[in-house]
C-alpha cells in the first residue's frame, strides 16, 4: 500500500511539473482561440483595445467593409454574439475617423478617440461613443460623434474619464506645415448639462 501511495505521488508531481513547464510566462495560452491566437479573415488595421470588467475584450480598427470597426470577443477568444453583427461593428461616419484610444465608462459605454477627416487638408480630434452592445450612443454629440478643430492638423492620442465621469482628452494640434505644435487637453461631459454650458 505505502508503495502504492508513492506511485500515486510521485505521478502528481510529475503533472505538476509539467503544467509548470507548459504555464510559463510569455507561453501562448491555449485555452484561448487556436493555440492563443485569433486570426480575422479581413484587414482590420487595427489600433487599439482594452478588456472590460467581465473579461471580454474589445478590439478597434478598420477594414474594407467600414471604415472604422469595433470587434468584441468572449474571455476564451470567441467572438461575442450580443455585441453588433455577431461580435462585430461597423461603423461609416460621415468623414474618416480612425480610433487611436479607447477606454470605457463606469456604465459600460465604450468611447473611442482619434482622427476625424471630414474636410480635405483639416483633420479634427474626434470622440466616438457607443454603446455597450456595439450601437453608436446617438445622445453624445452629434449622432455619436463629437469633433474637435483647433488648428488646421488636430491628432487625439490619449483618452481617459475622470471619477466624476467628465471625459478628457490629450494630443497634439499643428498647421499644416508641421512647425508650430502644441500640446492640448480637452474635457467634456459624460451628459446633457444644465448650467451655463450647452452640451460640448
Amino acid at each position: 500500500m505505502k508503495y502504492f501511495n508513492k506511485i500515486i505521488i510521485f505521478s502528481l508531481l510529475i503533472f505538476i511539473c509539467n503544467q509548470k513547464t507548459f504555464s510559463q510566462a510569455g507561453m501562448p495560452d491555449p485555452t484561448f482561440g487556436n493555440n492563443g491566437l485569433i486570426i480575422l479573415d479581413q484587414s482590420s488595421l487595427s489600433k487599439t483595445s482594452v478588456i472590460q470588467d467581465d473579461g471580454k475584450i474589445l478590439v478597434t480598427g478598420g477594414s474594407l467593409i467600414a471604415y472604422f470597426n469595433i470587434w468584441r470577443f468572449n474571455y476564451d477568444g470567441t467572438l461575442d454574439e450580443n455585441f453588433g453583427s455577431s461580435g462585430f461593428a461597423g461603423y461609416n461616419l460621415q468623414g474618416n475617423f480612425s480610433g487611436k484610444a479607447m477606454t470605457l465608462q463606469s456604465d459600460g459605454k465604450i468611447l473611442i478617440t482619434g482622427e476625424y477627416n471630414a474636410q480635405i487638408g483639416n483633420i479634427d480630434a474626434g470622440i466616438l461613443r457607443c454603446n455597450s452592445d456595439g450601437s453608436v450612443d446617438s445622445s453624445f454629440g452629434i449622432n455619436g460623434l463629437n469633433t474637435l478643430h483647433i488648428n488646421k492638423l488636430n491628432y487625439s492620442r490619449g483618452i481617459i474619464v475622470q471619477d466624476d465621469g467628465k471625459i478628457v482628452i490629450a494630443g497634439e494640434t499643428t498647421n499644416t506645415s508641421g512647425i508650430e505644435k502644441n500640446t492640448f487637453l480637452a474635457r467634456y461631459y459624460a451628459q446633457w448639462h444644465t448650467g451655463s454650458f450647452i452640451w460640448c
